[in-house]
């Protein structure tokens, strides 16, 4: 019974919005009439004759019922003008929000409102944006990982078929050439799953943090790369202030090794690499300075991008796989700071900061 009576009323909410409305406006209508009526035919009944108080009832029964109708019909009319005007972002959003579902990127909502409404509109609108630009990062991260290992896959390939073929025979420096394109899918899979890891830490609400020393631990990363700076020529001056610091020790060494092996891969100049720990106000800096190969200004935005690389067509053996600052963005906003650069176009110096829980 309950599902037959609910077939026989529209689904559309302006309509059942506007008959609740009319219900209601005919209800307060005949209330209003009913004692209007029963007032006035007491009234007449006490100071005029029977005959007369009969004819004004009758007459006042026709004049209510025809005021009752045309007050329902105005007022129903209104209600459906009014209650479209009212209900009209709520049909941009159901629009929009079919249009998002099919896959297609929705114009936005107009904002012709105030208040509740007009704050779930731009909510809306910026959810739109976001899922538009989380798209496209998608396409472009599928398209470029694709790129990265289609070159090394391809490589590998085509020297075992020259083997199989006896085209080629096998030498030291095939095979060493072989193994130098396996490692590199190897780094590749492995920098993926360390920015997995750390795309998933972003949703937890927790994140598993150690009490370290500053200094100690600009020391021990600057201490990985002792042997690759002294084979470069490269000097490396290190000085950081102790200080305590409550953060994932595992991961600003990560991100620490990313600058530091960075500054010594496209380092071109003369002069050190300075890494430097200041004590801030209400927050730990780390820096990693040092000349490098020129950054074009249209690039420096780009930097913390996956995959992004200043040079496209720079050689894949001074060049990295572009995920190194990303990875390193994603750890270093996951503690509350903020990772950027400063440059002059040839001496580049790498910050971030750690907000101070002592």
């Amino acid at each position: 019974m309950r599902n037959k009576l609910q077939k026989q009323f529209p689904k559309s909410f302006l309509w059942k919005i506007t008959l609740l409305n009319i219900a209601i406006t005919t209800i307060v209508i005949a209330i209003s009439s009913w004692a209007v009526y029963s007032t006035a035919c007491i009234l007449v009944e006490n100071n005029q004759s029977a005959e007369y108080a009969a004819a004004f009832r009758v007459a006042l029964r026709q004049d209510l019922w025809i005021f009752s109708v045309i007050a329902i019909l105005t007022g129903g009319l209104l209600h459906l003008k009014s209650n479209r005007a009212l209900t009209k972002p709520i049909r941009e959003l159901i629009r929009a929000t079919k249009e998002l579902k099919s896959g297609a990127d929705p114009r936005p909502v107009a904002v012709r409102t105030n208040g509740d409404m007009q704050e779930l509109i731009l909510h809306f609108n910026d959810l739109v944006d976001q899922l538009s630009y989380n798209r496209r990062q998608q396409k472009k991260l599928v398209s470029d990982l694709s790129h990265e290992i289609r070159t090394p896959i391809s490589n590998i390939n085509g020297y075992l078929n020259a083997l199989k073929n006896g085209v080629i025979e096998g030498s030291p420096d095939l095979y060493t050439s072989l193994h130098n394109e396996s490692e590199r899918l190897i780094d590749l899979v492995e920098q993926l799953e360390r920015l997995k890891e750390w795309d998933d830490a972003r949703h937890q609400h927790f994140l598993a943090k150690d009490q370290v020393n500053a200094h100690d631990l600009v020391s021990q990363a600057a201490n990985m790369f002792k042997w690759t700076l002294q084979d470069r020529g490269i000097q490396c001056e290190v000085h950081a202030e102790p200080m305590n610091l409550v953060v994932d020790g595992a991961g600003i060494t990560q991100v620490l090794a990313n600058l530091i092996e960075n500054a010594i891969r496209y380092y071109s100049g003369e002069g050190p690499v300075r890494i430097t720990g200041e004590r801030m106000e209400s927050a730990y800096r780390i820096t990693v300075a040092g000349p490098g190969l020129p950054i074009p200004e249209e690039d420096r935005t780009e930097l913390f991008t996956r995959f992004h690389r200043v040079e496209r067509s720079r050689k894949r053996e001074t060049g990295g796989l572009g995920l190194g600052l990303a990875i390193s963005d994603e750890i270093v906003c996951r503690h509350g700071g903020k990772l950027f650069l400063e440059t002059d176009g040839h001496s580049h110096a790498f910050q971030f900061t750690i907000p101070c829980r002592e």
